[in-house]
C-alpha cells in the first residue's frame, strides 16, 4: 500500500514525505520500521507512524521537509500527557522525514544537435526532460519524458520554480518562450546565443517591460566558459552552469553585466 502510493504521487509529480521510525524506548505505540507517507499539506496519505498526536506531529514535520526539501527527524515523548504527542505510553520515538520530491524538469527548446547532446545528458543528470520544437520528434530524442513538436502557443509550457529552461532554437520565436518563462518564474532560463544576439535579445525583453531583476535570471551567452567547441561540448558548459546553479556555486547572471555594458 505504502508503495503504491509513493509511486503515484512520483507518477503525478506531487511532492510527498517519508516517514519512518528509526528508534525506540520504553513502551510506544510504534514500532521500529513503521513507516508513513505525507503530503505537502503534512496529511497522511498511508502508513503508520503512532496514530493520532504522533501523527500530527509528524506530519507537520513532513510538511517542513518538502517546503524546505531537507530531511527532519522529530522526537515523539510518550512520557505524560503534557508532552507534545499527549500520548503517556511510558516511552518515546525518534522519526526520520525524508522528502520525496519529484525531479527537477529542464525544458528544451530547439532540435538541433545541441539540443540532442542537452536532452541525453540532462537525463544522466537527474531532469526530466521536455523537448517542444515543431521539428523534434521522440526518435531524435529518446532520453526526453516528454516531446512536444505542436505546442504553437506554449499551452503546455508550465514551468515549476525548480526547473530550468534552455532556449537552443535560434530563431525570431526566441523572445517569446523568454517572456513566458520569465512570467512563469522558472529557476534559470539559458539562452544559448552570442553576445551580441543575446543582447538584443535582453533589450526587447526589457523593452517589453520586464525588470533588471527578472531579466538577472537568464543566462547568455549560456554556459559555463570551458573553451567548449562543438555540439557536445557546448550541451556540457550550459549543463555544468545549471549543475552550478542548482548547488549555488556559480556567479550571478551575466545577463545583468551585459546590459551594463552595452549602455555604458
Amino acid at each position: 500500500m505504502l508503495t503504491q502510493v509513493l509511486l503515484r504521487c512520483q507518477n503525478d509529480r506531487q511532492p510527498c514525505a517519508l516517514a519512518m521510525v528509526v528508534q525506540v524506548r520504553g513502551s510506544s505505540a510504534a514500532v521500529l520500521g513503521d513507516a508513513a507517507l505525507f503530503d505537502a499539506q503534512g496529511k497522511l496519505l498511508a502508513g503508520w507512524v503512532g496514530g493520532g498526536c504522533a501523527e500530527a506531529l509528524v506530519g507537520q514535520c513532513a510538511q517542513q521537509a518538502i517546503a524546505t526539501c531537507t530531511p527532519q527527524t522529530v522526537e515523539l515523548d510518550m512520557t505524560n500527557e503534557a508532552s507534545a504527542t499527549g500520548m503517556p505510553c511510558g516511552g518515546a520515538a525518534l522519526v526520520f522525514v525524508r522528502p520525496c520530491l519529484p525531479p527537477a524538469r529542464l525544458w528544451l527548446f530547439g532540435h538541433g544537435a545541441v539540443a540532442e547532446h542537452t536532452s541525453t545528458m540532462g537525463q544522466r543528470l537527474g531532469f526530466d526532460v521536455v523537448v517542444s520544437d515543431p521539428l523534434a520528434t521522440p526518435e531524435r530524442f529518446p532520453t526526453a519524458c516528454v516531446v512536444l513538436p505542436d505546442d504553437f502557443t506554449l499551452a503546455s509550457f508550465q514551468p515549476a520554480p525548480e526547473d530550468h529552461v534552455i532556449v537552443a532554437t535560434q530563431h525570431k520565436g526566441d523572445q517569446r518562450i523568454l517572456a513566458h518563462a520569465l512570467r512563469q518564474g522558472a529557476r534559470s532560463v539559458a539562452l544559448i546565443a552570442s553576445r551580441h544576439r543575446g543582447h538584443l535579445v535582453l533589450e526587447s525583453l526589457r523593452e517589453e517591460g520586464f525588470s533588471t531583476q527578472q531579466l538577472a535570471c537568464i543566462r547568455t551567452p549560456a554556459g559555463l566558459d570551458i573553451g567548449a567547441v562543438g555540439p557536445a561540448e557546448i550541451a556540457l558548459s550550459v549543463l555544468a552552469e545549471i549543475v552550478a546553479l542548482r548547488h549555488q556555486t556559480v556567479c550571478p547572471s551575466r545577463a545583468i553585466t551585459l546590459l551594463a555594458s552595452a549602455s555604458s
